[in-house]
């Protein structure tokens, strides 16, 4: 089993609505915070009431306060001081941030008068379960994403059905969903045998079943799986009467109207004179057809799932005794507001080089908004104006640090940071295009008034004419060294070579004569005659070539 604890939060009651909330200002207060979500820790009443203190955790000094003013603290925007209410907001929570925190007072001679801890504990929800075994407990944080492991690989099953509470959510057949629900937060991982459940809701909570068949239809193997989802419900008290509850635009939220439904005979709850239900002898007798509305007899609780606008009214409980006579009856008033996100921050330089920073934020009904620097609230020496509650500020000249605008109404919070620097802003004044210009604008960002880069081209003349030298040194230089190759390539050879060219030379025998053992032979001779060849590449020397014309002995 992934054992996995859910989160537990103190919530702030009906006049803070439903921000995380926890009160410090007792001694060994034990708060718990969810892994990346916010916090607020009440340390005192109110800041400006205590004429010294120091904030620590583990020993390591998160802020120092002093004469209304905090004098030394964390350069992490995460902190956020209220003074007005004794309120330390701490953002985006890591487990880091788990640990012991003390608080110790002084007096106005620097005497400890008070001193008390807190512990902090930020727990999470593992995005994974492993439900291969057959009864396997599962645990999913409300609003997010899980993963549930069905079996080693969907491909591997012939056949398979997944069901919660007897409703199918699909089946699968050779290799292949046949038929499944039509919600798009179940997707399907056929290569790991994986669904994930996207934006988990406490509907989500129950048993689900997994049927695996063979290829005949019989039922191979069955193994169920209990799913929790848990998380921190937005809360009201409504037990008071005229308790005033906010919720967010498309959230849930928890109405405790009393202690225990069961202690009481009869009651009707109902809002604007339309009765939402009946209560009678410990049963539900007449209920509104929404599903929306369900009831924890338990402990008092009716939760109102996916708020809207419709849902903003004024709410009434009827308690009756068991003769029927009207015994008690409160209102409580139910306001649903829009969270807020998407918090930008943009800056311009305006006259005098002061710094107009706007907090600008999408959504969001009555929102409120605060402003720290280096995680101090903005004093008079940093802002033109003591109203630091307003979207937009003016810082004066040279103000620099970590700049944070928090927006926050009753259901949500949210913040920006950036970063100021020092002269950031310059007064420009030219005439550009023909257009003279004045203004203050960013030294960083400025793109008016830049004055020219190029070099005037009397300067340049020395340059230019001794590069032009270098290019007329190289190409005598080339032009030398190519005339000497070629001229080396073409020697010629001045020997002519002559070649004999003999004519018909014939052997002629005289008259006979005489004498037998000698005789004459007259050799008779043609023209003779030299003629020059065409001359050749020494370089292919052959052999010279002789022409002989026929030789032929005559009679």
């Amino acid at each position: 089993m992934m054992a996995v604890v859910g989160v537990l939060l103190m919530l702030l009651q009906v006049a803070h609505g439903v921000e995380p909330y926890c009160d410090g200002r007792k001694n060994d207060t034990q708060c718990y915070g969810a892994l990346g979500g916010a916090l607020d820790l009440r340390l005192v009443d109110n800041f400006s009431e205590i004429h010294r203190f120091k904030w620590e955790k583990n020993s390591s000094v998160i802020f120092r306060w002093r004469v209304n003013s905090i004098v030394s603290g964390k350069k992490e925007s995460r902190f956020l001081f209220r003074p007005s209410n004794g309120t330390v907001r701490i953002n985006n929570l890591s487990r880091n941030d788990s640990g012991e925190y003390k608080l110790e007072i002084y007096d106005k001679n620097g005497i400890l008068s008070a001193q008390r801890t807190l512990q902090l504990f930020v727990q999470g929800v593992e995005p994974y379960c492993d439900g291969r075994q057959n009864d396997t407990q599962c645990f999913g944080a409300l609003g997010e994403a899980l993963d549930l492991r069905l079996v080693d690989n969907f491909s591997e099953k012939h056949r398979f059905m997944w069901n919660k509470n007897g409703s199918v959510i699909f089946v699968w057949r050779v290799n292949s969903i046949i038929s499944s629900t039509k919600e798009s937060r179940f997707l399907f991982f056929t290569s790991n045998g994986t669904v994930r459940i996207n934006n988990l809701s406490r509907n989500d909570r129950s048993e689900y079943k997994l049927g695996i068949y063979d290829e005949y239809g019989r039922l191979l193997a069955q193994r169920t799986l209990q799913l929790f989802v848990q998380g921190v419900e937005p809360y009201c008290d409504g037990r008071q009467d005229g308790a005033q509850c906010v919720g967010a635009l498309g959230g849930a939220l928890d109405l405790q109207l009393v202690d225990n439904f069961s202690e009481i005979h009869r009651f009707n709850w109902k809002k604007d004179s339309s009765v939402i239900f009946t209560w009678r002898n410990n049963s539900i007798i007449f209920s509104t057809k929404e599903s929306r509305f369900p009831f924890f007899s338990s402990n008092g609780t009716v939760r109102i799932n996916n708020l809207s606008r419709n849902h903003s009214g004024e709410y009434k409980l009827e308690i009756h005794d068991k003769n029927g006579t009207l015994s008690a009856q409160r209102t409580l008033q139910l306001f649903v507001q829009a969270p807020v996100s998407s918090v930008q921050l943009v800056s311009e330089c305006v006259s005098q080089g002061k710094i107009k920073v706007s907090c600008l934020s999408e959504g969001g009904d009555s929102p409120q908004y605060d402003w720290t620097l280096d995680g101090h609230t903005l004093t008079d020496s940093e802002l033109f104006s003591r109203n630091n509650e307003t979207n937009i500020i003016f810082l004066r000249r040279n103000i620099s640090g970590r700049l944070v605008c928090s927006v926050r109404n009753k259901v949500s919070n949210s913040f920006k940071e950036m970063k100021i620097s020092d002269y950031g802003c310059i007064f420009i004044n030219c005439t550009s295009n023909g257009t003279q210009i004045s203004k203050w604008v960013h030294k960083e960002n400025n793109i008016l008034c830049v004055e020219p880069t190029t070099v005037p081209v009397v300067a340049l003349l020395p340059v230019m004419a001794g590069v032009l030298t270098a290019l007329v040194i190289v190409l005598i230089v080339g032009i030398s060294f190519i005339c000497a190759h070629k001229k080396k390539k073409n020697v010629k050879v001045e020997e002519d070579d002559q070649e004999l060219t003999y004519a018909d030379v014939r052997i002629v025998k005289k008259q006979e004569r005489k004498v037998e053992q000698s005789a004459e032979v007259d050799v008779e001779y043609g023209k003779i005659k030299f003629s020059k060849r065409p001359r050749r590449d020494q370089s292919k020397s052959t052999m010279d070539d002789a022409v002989y014309a026929q030789v032929s002995k005559g009679r």
